[in-house]
């Protein structure tokens, strides 16, 4: 347990404010892939999979009127759609690392509720 004596004393307040710029989006993400630069910055690029839609397909219809599939042109695979790269500095990095444990330990204990 800590006393007040040993917080640090508050020398100045500042109210920040947030705005949403027109550029500002939300996608679900499904992964990440990135590194360390030569730079030594921290580069994120968030991403998410998909499959890939056939470029065309063929379809025969029988004397029913019923369609079937019976080949297809292109669209193989997963694609990796990706919408954002962030790129930190070291201390912004272990600020986020840090940010997620601290989410992920509030919702499991939502969930355990």
């Amino acid at each position: 347990m800590t006393n007040d004596q040993d917080q640090p004393k508050t020398i100045e307040r500042q109210i920040v404010t947030y705005y949403q710029n027109e550029r500002y989006f939300s996608e679900f993400i499904t992964g990440i892939y990135g590194g360390v630069a030569t730079n030594g910055t921290i580069s994120i690029n968030f991403f998410r999979d998909k499959l890939v839609i056939p470029d065309s397909i063929t379809i025969e219809v029988d004397e029913n009127r019923v369609i079937k599939e019976v080949g297809k042109a292109g669209g193989e695979g997963v694609k990796r759609d990706v919408f954002f790269e962030g790129i930190f500095d070291l201390n912004t990095s272990k600020v986020l690392v840090n940010w997620l444990i601290t989410k992920i330990s509030e919702y499991e204990t939502q969930i355990k509720k």
